[in-house]
């Protein structure tokens, strides 16, 4: 079922390359899929295992960007992966995810200052503050009861 699944992710980057008409964007994409589709889904992995949590204890249950760069592997310091690669890396696993019927993965993920998502995650998903605080409680609904 794993491979199978990610299997699924790979094939929706891969149509989002195709479909994307922004040269700049489509680039980014590539190369996310080319140099880091087994990173993306291995957050994916860690997303799920911080959203778990999220009933138990509300700090348990998010994760801040700067961790993120840190799964990944990323400097915090290098602008491109922190502002471009990141935030659609982030995007991948939440539109697979609402994709296939499940709620914004990437809900879980806020930063430091102001314990909440960045503006791109808001304006990818259309949602406003008070949007977000109903994923996030579906995020942390779903992952408690759900195995996969």
């Amino acid at each position: 079922m794993e491979a199978e699944e990610f299997q699924n992710f790979k094939e929706f980057i891969l149509e989002e390359i195709e479909k994307e008409d922004d040269n700049f964007r489509r680039k980014i994409l590539t190369e996310i899929y080319s140099q880091y589709v087994s990173k993306a889904w291995k957050l994916r992995s860690k997303l799920i295992e911080v959203a778990k949590r999220g009933n138990k204890n509300n700090k348990e249950g998010i994760i801040f960007y700067e961790d993120v760069m840190k799964f990944l592997g990323f400097d915090m310091n290098n602008a491109y992966l922190r502002e471009r690669v990141m935030p659609e890396i982030l995007w991948f696993i939440s539109e697979f995810e609402r994709r296939n019927g499940k709620p914004l993965l990437s809900s879980v993920v806020m930063g430091k200052e102001n314990k909440k998502p960045g503006k791109g995650y808001f304006e990818a998903f259309g949602l406003t503050e008070n949007d977000w605080f109903k994923e996030i409680r579906k995020v942390w609904d779903y992952w408690e009861t759900n195995k996969n």
